[in-house]
């Protein structure tokens, strides 16, 4: 029998339940669904600004025959603060699910080791439920460790689930507690409200290689100057991690997370060039949340160069969410079948 967590309990000061239960959601903070009614519902510091733990989505994975959502903990750049969340470990990972996606998830898979993750539902009226993973224990010291690519974070699904049976259309959303309870900093990603994509299909949205060790090829930003009209000048450093370079460096994809999002921001970047040469190679899909840069040509010989442009009246961290990081594609030539591993552009 499915049990119904019943968050309106004033204060839960039983200690968080083990990560393979899927009974009642218990917290060390109180709860009342009247006074925080939105995701994670408790008396945490969701300030994204106070916080650089971060867990983003890095795409659908096949492993032996198994379908997995694949996310990874990762670290970004914050401005300065005083707060105690800027030093906060992790202990829990939770994730705003739907409640009708019960049973979606069968197991998951934190840095190797396998874990039963707790599927609660929140509330029926609103289809409301929450995914969770405890007693995880990285500190920021152990999460720098694993690398650029994060500690990775897998979901296995049961047969004729998908990313949207259990997060919804709009992408998900998670929360990452510290020890002690009183840090939240949320995460957010694709796939894209609006339009959605077909089942299993999220950025970047072809049947390219994802994984970080498809190619070498990474983006970092150089520098970021305000322009006098508003906006700022985007400087980006396109090379490679030291590995052998196979091919070309073809295009440069990120990802806007909503259809919403690109309308809004569409045709904001301006005045491209790369390594000094103008191009006007830059595309804002219409059919998906995405802004590409394309016929980059960096050969595989070059191992690094400069892509530069323009936001218009606006920020790049503005456009990609503000949590101070962008998700993005380097694709090689080869078109979407290729080698296209994702990263994080800290900001």
């Amino acid at each position: 029998m499915i049990k119904v967590a019943f968050c309106l309990l004033a204060l839960c000061a039983t200690a968080a339940s083990a990560a393979g239960s899927s009974s009642s959601r218990n917290l060390l903070q109180g709860i009342d669904m009247t006074a925080y009614p939105e995701f994670p519902w408790c008396a945490c510091d969701t300030n994204p600004l106070h916080s650089p733990i971060r867990t983003i989505y890095t795409g659908p994975a096949v492993v032996d025959g198994k379908n997995y959502l694949s996310f990874a903990v990762v670290l970004i750049d914050i401005p300065p603060t005083t707060s105690i969340c800027v030093n906060m470990d992790l202990y829990k990972i939770e994730w705003e699910a739907l409640a009708t996606g019960h049973g979606c998830v069968r197991h998951s898979v934190v840095n190797g080791v396998y874990r039963t993750p707790g599927y609660d539902i929140v509330d029926l009226n609103s289809n409301k439920g929450l995914i969770r993973l405890s007693q995880l224990s990285f500190t920021q010291a152990q999460i720098t460790a694993a690398g650029p690519g994060g500690i990775p974070v897998w979901l296995q699904l049961q047969d004729g689930c998908s990313f949207s049976s259990i997060f919804g259309p709009a992408g998900f959303t998670a929360a990452l507690f510290d020890s002690t309870k009183d840090c939240c900093p949320p995460s957010g990603g694709a796939p894209p409200s609006g339009q959605t994509p077909p089942a299993g299909e999220v950025f970047p949205f072809c049947g390219c290689d994802t994984s970080p060790f498809s190619s070498p090829w990474r983006v970092e930003l150089a520098s970021s100057t305000p322009l006098a009209g508003g906006g700022e000048r985007i400087a980006l450093r396109l090379f490679t991690n030291g590995s052998p370079v196979r091919k070309t460096f073809d295009k440069f994809e990120i990802n806007l997370r909503t259809q919403d999002v690109s309308s809004t921001f569409n045709r904001a970047f301006a005045n491209a060039f790369i390594n000094g040469k103008y191009t006007n190679a830059i595309y804002w899909e219409r059919s998906r949340p995405v802004v590409k840069f394309t016929n980059l040509g960096i050969s595989a010989t070059a191992t690094v160069a400069t892509l530069t442009f323009d936001v218009q009246g606006h920020t790049l961290n503005e456009i990609c969410g503000n949590v101070g990081s962008c998700t993005y594609a380097a694709f090689e030539k080869g078109g979407t079948t290729g080698a296209c591993p994702l990263d994080r552009l800290i900001l």
